[in-house]
């Protein structure tokens, strides 16, 4: 199981329609929107790594999406669900890089 908490930054506008779509989407939660400064908060929950990657690709693909980030990533493992968690603040390029690399 994979939890990441990703800041997305939007077009100038109204994000009601964005934030939405966003929390549309599998696994997408949205938990703070900030119209004046175009920012939202959401979290993704997918059941594996690559289910992750692929939903932050989703996100920012999205139209008024101007960058989505990834700020934290928790993965826990499925066949050791009692081992410690292992969080991390790397950037998203990062975490793409090391899963593409292993």
């Amino acid at each position: 199981m994979s939890v990441s908490g990703i800041l997305v930054n939007a077009s100038p506008g109204d994000l009601t329609a964005l934030a939405e779509q966003l929390g549309s989407l599998p696994g997408v939660c949205v938990h703070y929107r900030d119209d004046a400064t175009g920012r939202l908060i959401v979290t993704l929950d997918a059941a594996s790594l690559n289910e992750e990657v692929e939903g932050l690709r989703r996100i920012q693909r999205i139209d008024g999406v101007v960058a989505a980030d990834l700020a934290y990533h928790n993965l826990q493992s499925a066949d050791r669900p009692d081992a410690p968690a292992l969080s991390t603040s790397q950037s998203t390029e990062e975490v793409i890089d090391e899963h593409h690399s292993s």
